[in-house]
């Protein structure tokens, strides 16, 4: 029973992990299309003001 545990303890942290891994990619990838959002409204921007 005990090493069972172990095992259930051991399954959990490895899956804590990997979602831990995933929400950060998320993470990472919302943020790098919010630069280049940003980056492209502002050259539109620039573009529509210079003419």
């Amino acid at each position: 029973m005990k090493v069972q545990m172990q095992c259930l303890l051991a399954a959990t942290a490895q899956n804590m992990k990997k979602m831990a891994l995933l929400a950060h990619l998320c993470w990472l990838f919302s943020m790098t299309g919010a630069l280049i959002r940003g980056y492209v409204a502002r050259r539109l921007l620039l573009k529509a003001l210079v003419g």
